[in-house]
């Protein structure tokens, strides 16, 4: 990665609104937001008016009862962490400010809706915070140095069973077009893919969906990933239903390399074919690998502060990833042709 955020701009000061104040707000940002130097809370947003008071209370700003029609007041960035299928009242009151924008991921529920958002004049980018986890830039290091080329074959797998969609009855990980795996979780892990291949063209092969009460609970999918010079397939399973062993695996022919992209502290794992479990590699950290998910918020944040001042974002010119969205979308309408209903 090219920036190192060893220090914020201080070219200007930021004020910051949020909308929503749910859990990642008042876990994640509100606190993130208050020791970032050159940033201060100016007010928070929320229906639940007294949600958004807890977190004014703890830091600074107003709070905002976002029921009225009164318009969401002023700020040099706004961070938008309200449910994906929430945001479009408030990004066509924000189009054509000079207010930039951080939105909590996902960031569309279909590739013609991730279009309309990404054709406001805003800056715009979503809070993929796992491509700055440390084993997904070793990976992303070592391609870039050549010290490893692209694989033969990737596999992706996560899976634990437990509990439908993680929400209840009223909750938007209950709702189809924006709850499930696919979108809700396999978002996470699409953005750290489509971080390291960038440049490359997806293209799904196949796909296969199980939901239970409409909304997916597993899914798998074959994904051929075109590249300047090289294909390889990328076989990704993802389950409510059944336990996998988490990581990604990518097969050489004499060897394999594995990670745990959900663990921020993890290594990478070389693996000969007569081993097991393989030798653990040590890469040295530049400062812009997170080793835990506060601190993958924390870089997401000092780069949106600098994407915002420079144009500038490791996730390229657009740090809304349309592709995450356009791949979640082809696995939905390919899988949905083979659909299977859980009971």
């Amino acid at each position: 990665m090219e920036n190192n955020y060893s220090a914020l701009s201080s070219k200007q000061n930021f004020s910051v609104g949020i909308i929503g104040a749910g859990y990642v707000s008042k876990k994640y940002h509100a606190p993130i937001i208050s020791n970032l130097p050159g940033t201060k809370i100016k007010w928070v947003g929320d229906i639940d008016f007294k949600q958004a008071k807890q977190i004014t209370s703890l830091y600074s700003g107003r709070a905002v009862d976002l029921t009225n029609d009164s318009g969401l007041p002023s700020a040099d960035v706004v961070l938008l962490a309200t449910p994906v299928t929430h945001r479009e009242p408030y990004l066509n009151e924000l189009s054509g400010s000079n207010t930039a924008i951080l939105c909590e991921k996902p960031f569309a529920t279909s590739g013609s809706e991730h279009e309309m958002f990404d054709q406001y004049d805003n800056k715009v980018a979503v809070n993929y915070l796992r491509t700055y986890f440390s084993p997904i830039q070793q990976l992303k290091s070592l391609f870039e140095s050549g010290l490893i080329k692209w694989p033969e074959k990737i596999h992706i797998r996560r899976g634990t069973v437990g509990g439908g969609t993680g929400g209840n009855s009223g909750s938007y990980r209950t709702q189809p077009e924006a709850g499930g795996i696919l979108i809700e979780r396999g978002c996470h892990t699409l953005s750290q893919i489509v971080h390291l291949f960038s440049g490359c063209d997806f293209h799904i092969n196949s796909a296969a969906i199980t939901k239970f009460d409409r909304v997916d609970v597993q899914f798998s999918a074959e994904l051929l990933v075109e590249g300047p010079s090289k294909e390889f397939i990328i076989d990704y399973q993802q389950s409510l239903l059944q336990n996998y062993e988490r990581g990604i695996k990518l097969n050489y022919p004499l060897a394999s390399v594995k990670i745990d992209h959900l663990d921020a502290t993890d290594s990478i794992s070389l693996i000969k074919q007569d081993e097991i479990n393989g030798k653990k590699l040590e890469c040295s950290d530049d400062n812009t690998w997170a080793t835990s998910t506060k601190q993958g918020h924390i870089f997401s944040w000092l780069e949106f502060i600098e994407y915002v001042e420079t144009g500038k974002h490791h996730l390229g010119e657009n740090p809304t990833l349309p592709r995450v969205t356009e791949i979640i979308e082809k696995i939905r309408t390919q899988g949905e042709k083979t659909e299977i209903n859980h009971k």
